[in-house]
């Protein structure tokens, strides 16, 4: 089993990010919300992923700490292969955490497990 994070499971231009923003499916669960549909490139079975993560969140240490948890679940979970385009956008909605708090890794897993488990239903 492949552990790797490379270019492959990953949106890299602005086309693909427009590509999911129009006509695409949402799920929410927690503080995030994915927009997804079925990938770019038909032939291929890899799962991609975008980030984004708002400045609203707190500053570049919170928002890379929060991108570094959600790319490490994304690097070890079954979903790596479900054929489709995921923009994994993190809100603050949880009025429990203030901006510049981070919230934990625990916490993120549990709702991209959610997620991600929508998503596949």
């Amino acid at each position: 089993m492949n552990l790797g994070f490379g270019k492959e499971f990953r949106l890299l231009n602005k086309g693909d990010f427009s590509y999911l923003r129009t006509n695409s499916k949402r799920v929410r669960s927690g503080s995030i919300q994915v927009f997804y549909k079925d990938g770019f490139d038909q032939d291929s079975d890899l799962t991609r992923i975008g980030l984004a993560v708002s400045k609203k969140i707190g500053k570049a240490n919170v928002r890379n700490k929060i991108k570094r948890i959600i790319r490490e679940y994304f690097r070890q979970s079954p979903y790596k292969h479900l054929g489709k385009d995921c923009l994994i956008v993190f809100l603050r909605k949880d009025q429990k955490l203030k901006r510049g708090d981070c919230p934990s890794s625990k916490q993120i897993s549990v709702n991209l497990e959610n997620v991600f488990k929508q998503i596949t239903q």
